[in-house]
């Protein structure tokens, strides 16, 4: 709410009910206006104990962790939906998610988050320089909720950008809104990246059910043969130095 003081949007708390409803209401009786469910994506805390006991045996403790979407993470999304849903059923105004990444892994939160969000898939192909990332090449929050969810904000420490969900039919009047304006160039959606050759983009209107399919439509889309995904994680090891004092 501080934040949204700063730019200049009015925010007021919603009334705990009975029923579960968002948090917050932005820019009320204005053609702004904006219900927001605020969350907090934390460590679980029974894999921190677990690498709090291998720290304190001695040695490294080595993490493989994957980069991809995450199901738990779109099932947090849909719950927050459907919150806002049963607070506005006329869709009258904006819809959005406020989530804060904390913890040992906030930043792999941060990156799982997105993938969720756009379906993301990194790809090796033919005639690019780079990795590509695809949006929406696997089945993603913001297609699922494309008619109900505006836009997701990640936040880490002190920083936070606006992702947008450019499935949305309040897409072109939301990107204009007072909120996005609050972001200034902290926005992100997948149509900024339209001309850019480390970016695709899947628009099939199908479910991603098999992966050749999808590669196939993106062969036949960009008009190259190879085209290969890739699956990155993110590998580190970790280490408790102590340190002596005479």
């Amino acid at each position: 709410m501080s934040f949204l003081d700063e730019v200049g949007i009015p925010s007021e708390e919603i009334p705990v009910r009975d029923s579960k409803t968002p948090d917050l209401l932005l820019a009320r009786d204005t053609p702004d206006a904006t219900l927001m469910e605020l969350k907090t994506k934390k460590d679980n805390p029974l894999a921190i104990k677990e690498i709090d006991e291998e720290l304190d045996q001695g040695g490294v403790v080595s993490r493989s962790q994957p980069t991809s979407k995450w199901n738990r993470l779109d099932g947090i999304i849909g719950h927050a939906v459907d919150q806002m849903k049963h607070l506005d059923p006329e869709r009258s105004v904006f819809r959005t998610i406020w989530i804060h990444c904390v913890g040992l892994d906030a930043d792999l939160s941060e990156m799982r988050l997105k993938a969720t969000l756009y379906g993301t898939q990194k790809l090796f192909c033919e005639r690019r320089p780079n990795i590509v990332t695809c949006h929406y090449f696997w089945n993603s929050s913001f297609f699922r909720f494309r008619d109900d969810l505006d836009g997701v904000i990640i936040s880490r420490g002190d920083q936070a950008q606006l992702n947008l969900n450019d499935h949305s039919p309040k897409f072109r009047s939301f990107i204009s809104s007072r909120l996005a304006a609050g972001f200034g160039e902290a926005i992100y959606y997948p149509q900024q990246f339209m001309d850019d050759e480390d970016f695709m983009y899947h628009d099939s209107s199908m479910l991603r059910s098999s992966e050749d399919e999808i590669i196939g439509e993106l062969r036949a889309k960009y008009g190259m043969e190879l085209i290969q995904t890739i699956n990155l994680g993110r590998h580190s090891g970790m280490m408790r130095i102590h340190e002596y004092c005479e």
